[in-house]
This record gives structure tokens, C-alpha cells and sequence, in this order.
């Protein structure tokens, strides 16, 4: 009896001993050192848990034999014992891809619950391309879209396509900012802090304006802890991706070729000498004439009757129409974004500048941009919260990408590959020296000159047309939308959302009167202006399922 009142007795002492709490501290930090603020630290198999405080740092109370839980959102959970210990420091490191939330239709959801065909695009992966808008950084990075640009021009929108072209006409997906519909484009990629693209029955939400996909993009919110600045910087360069063709560059090879050509049309046609009429016919204002002389010698002694480049004969000028009309663009973009929340309270505010010269000369784009997101948990039921952002865009557009210029003689890649070496850019004298208006402005040749009437492209030069005509786009835009959420009866939560989106456009383009073939009408001048309005509202009630 005595023994088994022994037992029980040393039972009694154990539990007590194993149920005696110890005061515990530490600090929850990332893989980088840096303090995770409100990280959930709880004790396993109880209610009982904390939060850590802006230094990371927690405090909690725990027998000596239970574990404790580290965890955070986007972080790896780890549990450690307590095994006696006073003080527990835990490191973080990331989470996995399967605990990644993203973003469908009008909630969120696990990747690893996921089982519909969506594509997530994080904010960090979007700002390893540099890339000039949200559209362009999306190149190469989810599968089954197809991003394209109808043309180089800086500034350009880019075509998107989900699991390719679905339709004749509207082929582009539909772009939802932020809950509301908007325009791609408009948003500055250091701004985003996701993109998701819903492909099949996951944008059916959405109803049939998601029939080619949509494309979510979620922007940048405030984060938890004190107040952070950040200035980020880039630089570089445009440049032409594919060098240009191998194309005669030389004038003597030029006329000696050509005056095989014509020698071969008058053996064809039982000509007599038809050496010495090719060496005639070479440099002539009518017929199969080149026209234009750019040596030292008369018109017919150019090339001679053998067909040998006559060696008396010195070049005077030899333009090279690429290297005039292409150049290295200086890209610069510079962006500064204020962030930071506490319990009730987050705030993300930022303002961007991009300048991206193009490497057609004269061309380029400018922006602009601004950006506020504001959110406020006023109690535990109601949240309210705005996004609003401006942007200002001005771009200096080709005469290769605008429609009504669109010829061959303004278009500059047809013309840097087609012109022959002998056809100056600029006008010359009769020794090869530029001549200047009465402006003192260099005069460009557009092949209009009596005598001289170049039999290609004649009366244009898409070099002048586009330093002395004018084509210049601009947009302000603004879009705003604000949310609130009540949540009640435990599971439901119910979501108003409004917003609107103002567009105003302007494009302008003039087409000098002094050269070229408006020279008539003394020059014309299009301006177009359009203003775009949109204005939004929605209702979600949501219910969770647990």
C-alpha cells in the first residue's frame, strides 16, 4: 500500500514539474537578419500565442517540454522545442511555391489548392526585366501567352494573347487593376506586386468579356513595420536587336554594277559598242539613268567603255543613310516609392520618371507616373481603402509608325536598305559641300533638283521628313477606385467597390511645307484629341468555406 502511494506521489511531482512554465524570449528574423514584424508565434496544442513587435522580438510562456510555432505569411513555418531554453532566436526562410496565394476572380486561394490553369507573375520576377511597361515584362514568363509589338516605337503598346488568337477582331485579354478594369499599360511595373492570368473556366467570373483570358494585376500595398523609402535607378541603352543587311556601300561598285546591268539590256536589244552606250547612259535625267554624279569626273566618263571605274575619278561624298538615321538610345528610369503600416494602417505611395529614347533619331517616350493605395481596418468588421494613380505619357512617334506616312520613301528601314550609295541625304554643291538654307539649317536632298530627279523615292528623304516633321502622341490618365468590407456573421464578408478611369488623348502631326511633297500646301497640320470616361461599381458578398 505504501508502495503504491509512493508511485502516484512521484506521478503527481512529474506533472507538476512538466506543466511548470518558463518565461521565453527571442527574435524572428528573416534569412537576411532583418526583424519579422508580427510574426505568429504560438504554443503547439494550445490557443495560447503572440505576435512579435517592430524589432522582431516576442515574449511568450511555455512549459519546458512543449514547442513552439514560428510562423509568417510567405515564410516557411518551423517549430522549435523549448527543452528548458529562456531564450529562442528562429531564422525564416521563404516559403514554397505550393503556399503561394494568388489571386482568382474575385478572391484568393493557395497554389497548392489551385486547380484551375492560372499563371503567377511576382512583383520581384517583373522587376529582373527591365522593361518599360507591365505588358512588356510579361515576355517570356508564362506559358501559352503570347506577348508581341506591332512595331519598335518607344511607348507602343504591346498585343497580348492567352492560348493564341481565339478571334478575328478582339483577341486581347480583359485587364483587371486591382479589382477594377483598366488599362495595362498605364501601370508602372515597379508598382506591381503581382500578375496573375486566368486561362480557362477561372476567369468565367468575369462573364464573356474574359473570353480571350484576364490578366489580374495586383499593385504594391504598405508593409507592416516603420516607414521605408525607396529610390531605385537604371540606366541603358536602345539599339537595333538585328544589325542591317550587307548592302553596297561603296558609289564605284555602284556605278561599275549598274553599268554592267545596262550593258547587258543593249546586248539583249543587238545595240553596236554597247559598252561605250552603257558608259552614255549611266548618268542621264531620263531612261534607265542614275542622274545623280558624285565624282570629279563628266557624266559619261564615270565608268568606261570596258567597265572599269575610271581611276581619274575621286568621290566627293558617300552618305550612308543607316548610320544617319540610327543611333544608340539613352534609356533612363528612376523611381521613388514611401511605404509602411501598422495594425489599422498601411500606405504605399510612389511617383516614377522613364525616359526611353529610341534609336530611329527624333524618336522616344516619356512618363510620368503616380501612385496612392491607402487602407484603413477601422474594427475588426470594417475595412476601407482607395488606389488611385496618375500618369502623363508623351511620345515622339517614326513616319514608320503612323498611317498616314507610311510610304516607302519615309519609311526608314525600307529606305536604309534600298538607297543606293550615290543619293546624298544632305544637297551638295558642285564640290561636295553641304549648302544651308536661308535659317542656316542644313537642306536635305529630297531628289527633286531639275536635272538631278532621283529615279528612287523621288521627292522624299525620310530623314528629313522626320527631323522636320512633327508627330507627337500624348495621354493623361487617371484612375481611381475605392472599397469597403464588412465582414460579419463569422463567415461572410461583403465587398462594395467604385471606380473610374479618365483618358484624354491628344496626337498630333505636322508635315513641314518647305521640303518634300507638301511643299504645295505649304505644309498640314492633324490634331486629334479624344476623352474616355468610364465609371464602375460592384457588389461581392463572399462566404467562407472552411
Amino acid at each position: 500500500m505504501k508502495q503504491i502511494a509512493f508511485t502516484w506521489l512521484l506521478c503527481i511531482l512529474s506533472i507538476c514539474a512538466y506543466a511548470q512554465q518558463i518565461t521565453v524570449t527571442g527574435t524572428v528574423t528573416d534569412a537576411e537578419n532583418n526583424p519579422l514584424i508580427g510574426a505568429a508565434v504560438v504554443v503547439v496544442g494550445t490557443t495560447d500565442g503572440v505576435i512579435t513587435d517592430f524589432d522582431g522580438k516576442y515574449t511568450i510562456k511555455a512549459a519546458s517540454g512543449q514547442s513552439l510555432n514560428f510562423s509568417y505569411v510567405g515564410y516557411r513555418e518551423q517549430t522549435v522545442k523549448v527543452d528548458g531554453r529562456s531564450v529562442i532566436n528562429v531564422k525564416l526562410s521563404e516559403g514554397e511555391l505550393l503556399d503561394e496565394v494568388v489571386v482568382i476572380g474575385y478572391g484568393t486561394v493557395k497554389k497548392s489548392h489551385l486547380t484551375g490553369a492560372v499563371a503567377s507573375v511576382s512583383g520581384k520576377e517583373l522587376q529582373a526585366n527591365v522593361a518599360r511597361s507591365a505588358s512588356a515584362a510579361l515576355q517570356g514568363r508564362v506559358a501559352g501567352v503570347t506577348v508581341s509589338a506591332a512595331n519598335g516605337q518607344p511607348g507602343e503598346g504591346l498585343n497580348i494573347n492567352v492560348r493564341g488568337i481565339s478571334s478575328l477582331s478582339a483577341t486581347s485579354p480583359l485587364y483587371v487593376i486591382d479589382g477594377v478594369y483598366g488599362d495595362i499599360n498605364m501601370v508602372d511595373p515597379a508598382d506591381i506586386q503581382s500578375i496573375e492570368v486566368l486561362k480557362d473556366a477561372s476567369a468565367a467570373i468575369y462573364g464573356v468579356r474574359a473570353a480571350n483570358g484576364v490578366v489580374l494585376i495586383t499593385t504594391k500595398r504598405g508593409k507592416i513595420g516603420k516607414a521605408t523609402i525607396t529610390v531605385d535607378a537604371k540606366w541603358g541603352s536602345n539599339s537595333r536587336g538585328v544589325p542591317e543587311y550587307d548592302v553596297m556601300r561603296d558609289p564605284a561598285t555602284y556605278y561599275t554594277t549598274y553599268w554592267r546591268e545596262l550593258k547587258g539590256m543593249y546586248e539583249a536589244n543587238g545595240e553596236a559598242n554597247p559598252g561605250q552606250l552603257a558608259s552614255n547612259a549611266l548618268i542621264t535625267d531620263s531612261g534607265s539613268g542614275l542622274s545623280y554624279n558624285v565624282t570629279t569626273v563628266g557624266n559619261n566618263e564615270v565608268v568606261l567603255p570596258d567597265g572599269t571605274f575610271n581611276p581619274n575619278a575621286r568621290i566627293k561624298y558617300a552618305d550612308n543613310w543607316e548610320k544617319e538615321m540610327f543611333h544608340s538610345g539613352l534609356r533612363q528610369e528612376y523611381n521613388v516609392n514611401m511605404n509602411g503600416a501598422n495594425e489599422k494602417t498601411s500606405y504605399y505611395l510612389s511617383f516614377g520618371y522613364l525616359d526611353d529614347e529610341g534609336y530611329i533619331v527624333k524618336s522616344g517616350f516619356t512618363r510620368y507616373s503616380a501612385r496612392l493605395r491607402l487602407e484603413h481596418q477601422f474594427n475588426k468588421n470594417i475595412k476601407m481603402g482607395g488606389n488611385f494613380a496618375y500618369v502623363n505619357t508623351s511620345t515622339v512617334a517614326t513616319s514608320a509608325t503612323e498611317e498616314q506616312d507610311q510610304t516607302a520613301g519615309t519609311n526608314m528601314f525600307y529606305v536604309s536598305r534600298t538607297m543606293a550609295p550615290i543619293y546624298p541625304i544632305y544637297k551638295r554643291d558642285e564640290n561636295g559641300n553641304f549648302m544651308y538654307d536661308s535659317h542656316g539649317r542644313i537642306v536635305y536632298d529630297y531628289g527633286d533638283t531639275p536635272g538631278m530627279q532621283r529615279p528612287v523615292s523621288g521627292n522624299s528623304n525620310a530623314l528629313g521628313s522626320q527631323s522636320l516633321d512633327d508627330r507627337k502622341n500624348g495621354k493623361d490618365y487617371f484612375s481611381g477606385n475605392m472599397f469597403a468590407e464588412i465582414s460579419f456573421l463569422k463567415d461572410f464578408k461583403f465587398t462594395f467597390r467604385a471606380g473610374i478611369e479618365n483618358d484624354n488623348t491628344r496626337q498630333m502631326v505636322f508635315q513641314n511645307g518647305e521640303y518634300g511633297q507638301f511643299t504645295a500646301q505649304n505644309g498640314i497640320a492633324t490634331h486629334y484629341s479624344t476623352r474616355n470616361m468610364t465609371c464602375l461599381h460592384g457588389n461581392v458578398l463572399l462566404e467562407s468555406i472552411r
